[in-house]
């Protein structure tokens, strides 16, 4: 596994599934922590423990990105750990 964003702390939207998960994939195996975020939460567990299985830091939060107040619930869990970048 090649380490090239070790040390980066990444916001994955939509990262439940799809291009969202596999983007979220990609920059762990980069050796990112990846926060992804998704409106299904019961997706978004399956889809942060199939990476954690594979040996990757994730942060699993919810958010509905048309809610003002899960924006801001979101963001404030994210802020917390410094960004890197967001995608």
């Amino acid at each position: 596994m090649s380490r090239l964003l070790a040390g980066q702390r990444i916001v994955v939207t939509g990262a439940a599934r799809g291009l969202g998960y596999s983007f979220a994939q990609a920059i762990a195996d980069q050796g990112a922590s990846v926060v992804m975020c998704d409106i299904q939460a019961e997706r978004l567990a399956t889809s942060a423990a199939q990476l954690r299985e594979q040996g990757a830091e994730v942060e699993a939060i919810v958010i509905d990105l048309a809610d003002p107040e899960s924006i801001t619930h979101a963001f404030a869990r994210i802020a917390r750990g410094g960004v890197s970048m967001v995608w």
